[in-house]
C-alpha cells in the first residue's frame, strides 16, 4: 500500500506532461495553409532604393472583428497547442512606401498600423501594433555621412605621417649636407629604407649567430 502511494505523484506528474498530447488534435494540411503566415519580409534594399522609401520591421496581435469568426477561432485553437507557435501574433517588415502609399503625412509607426490593418481587414481581422522593430527611410542608407570625430583624427594623423614622410625624404635628396638634421631625417623613406636593409657584418662568432634575425629585419 504504501508503494502504492509513493507512486502516485509521479503518474500525477507524467499526466500533467501527457495529457495536452493526448488531448491536442492534428490539423489537417488544408487548415495549416488557413492559418496566417508567422513571418513574412519585403526586400529591404529594394524598398531603400527609392527616394521616399519606408521599410518597417514590426509585431502585431490579431484579433477579429466579428464574432463568431470561424477562421480566427481555428487560429487560437492552434495557438493555445503548447506545440505550436502562436499565430495570435505575428512579425511583419513591409515596404510601407510601396505597399500602402495612401497612408504618407503620417509618422512611421501610424504607417506600419494602417498598412497592416489594410492587410488584415479582408480577412475580417484587426492587427494591434505591439511591437516597432525599427523603421528605416532611404536617407538611412545614404553611405556619404561625414566622418566622426575620431575618424577625423585618425584621418588627420595620417595625413600628419605622410606630410613628414614626403618633407623629410625631399630633406634627404636635397639637402647634400654631411650634418643632415637628424629630426627630419627620421622621416626619410630613403634613410629608413637603408637602415632597414644595412647587413651589419661582425668578427665576433656570437653575433653571426644572430644573422637570421638580421634576415627577417
Amino acid at each position: 500500500m504504501k508503494t502504492y502511494i509513493h507512486h502516485v505523484p509521479v503518474v500525477f506528474v507524467l499526466c500533467l506532461f501527457l495529457l495536452p498530447n493526448i488531448i491536442a488534435r492534428d490539423f489537417t494540411d488544408e487548415e495549416y495553409l488557413t492559418l496566417p503566415r508567422l513571418f513574412h519580409l519585403d526586400d529591404y534594399h529594394s524598398c531603400l532604393s527609392q527616394k521616399d522609401g519606408l521599410y518597417c520591421l514590426a509585431k502585431f496581435q490579431l484579433t477579429p472583428t466579428q464574432s463568431p469568426h470561424i477562421a480566427y477561432d481555428l487560429i487560437k485553437e492552434y495557438s493555445d497547442d503548447v506545440r505550436h507557435f502562436n499565430r495570435t501574433v505575428i512579425h511583419r517588415g513591409y515596404c510601407v512606401s510601396a505597399r500602402c502609399p495612401d497612408t504618407a503625412g503620417v509618422n512611421a509607426s501610424l504607417r506600419i498600423q494602417k498598412c497592416a490593418n489594410l492587410r488584415a481587414r479582408p480577412h475580417h481581422l484587426k492587427a494591434t501594433l505591439q511591437t516597432l522593430h525599427y523603421c528605416h527611410s532611404h536617407n538611412d542608407t545614404v553611405t556619404d555621412k561625414p566622418p566622426d570625430l575620431l575618424q577625423s583624427i585618425f584621418l588627420y594623423i595620417v595625413y600628419a605621417i605622410l606630410c613628414l614622410n614626403i618633407l623629410g625624404t625631399m630633406y634627404d635628396f636635397v639637402w647634400n649636407d654631411k650634418k643632415k638634421n637628424v629630426l627630419i631625417m627620421a622621416w626619410s623613406v630613403r634613410a629608413n629604407w637603408q637602415r632597414l636593409t644595412v647587413s651589419y657584418e661582425s668578427k665576433d662568432p656570437r653575433l653571426s649567430n644572430l644573422a637570421i634575425l638580421q634576415g627577417c629585419r
